[in-house]
């Protein structure tokens, strides 16, 4: 393989044409050996002229799950490991139901349950069944929720968000000014919304209130909690 010309071509902008053409470069070499070597090429020009491509992305978190405050809900990703004679690993997503899956064991469920409680029941489930060994539960990736921001915002609607975001990241998404907005008109939501006042709607129909200016004034998380489906801000 001629690694400068294909060094040349991914730097042009064509990897993707050259991923698809692999293959057939692959087999025009007649040893394994050969083919081994020319894969490692590929895989490296590939890192370093896009490395967009090798890596892939990962979203932005503001702190730490703190597993006593998260609730967890259907899409989130949750990892199993079981140190024993064999490790077993898993990688399982929150049904609808909010249930995991997990193989050998069977349903279990963790919807509306603090990180905490989840992480005791699943242990405690596992552990009927692998006997031997520790097991271990983490949270992978949370889930991305949609909630309703409502009231004296510039723009009220509905907001995907991921459920590690608290009250105060939905207010601010719900008040960026779009060009060519007129300042004015944005100031005035902004004098007219209150900060110390926020009630959110939960689905089963309780309420919580936010205090923003008393969360960034104590830094304390009871005023400003992790946003969950269907919250709505008034």
């Amino acid at each position: 393989m001629d690694v400068d010309w294909l060094r040349r071509a991914l730097l042009w902008g064509l990897p993707l044409v050259m991923l698809g053409a692999s293959s057939d470069l692959f087999a025009q070499t007649s040893s394994r050996q050969g083919r081994d070597a020319e894969k490692e090429d590929l895989s490296r020009l590939l890192e370093e002229a896009s490395p967009e491509l090798a890596q892939p992305k990962r979203e932005a978190y503001e702190s730490t799950v703190k597993p006593e405050e998260y609730i967890v809900g259907p899409s989130d990703l949750i990892g199993i490991n079981v140190w024993g004679s064999t490790a077993l690993n898993y990688a399982l997503t929150v049904s609808p139901e909010g249930t995991l899956l997990i193989p050998l064991v069977g349903d279990v469920e963790v919807s509306d349950l603090t990180l905490a409680e989840a992480k005791q029941r699943v242990i405690a489930e596992v552990k009927k069944k692998y006997i031997v060994g520790a097991v271990s539960v983490t949270l992978l990736v949370p889930r991305r929720v949609v909630v309703m921001v409502t009231g004296s915002v510039s723009y009220p609607g509905l907001y995907t968000l991921s459920a590690m975001d608290r009250a105060h990241k939905a207010v601010e998404e719900a008040n960026k000014p779009i060009p060519p907005e007129p300042r004015v008109a944005y100031k005035k939501t902004l004098l007219e919304m209150s900060r110390r006042n926020i009630r959110l709607t939960h689905k089963d129909g309780t309420q919580s209130r936010v205090d923003l200016e008393m969360f960034f004034a104590t830094h304390d998380n009871r005023w400003n909690p992790f946003l969950r489906e269907g919250v709505g801000f008034f």
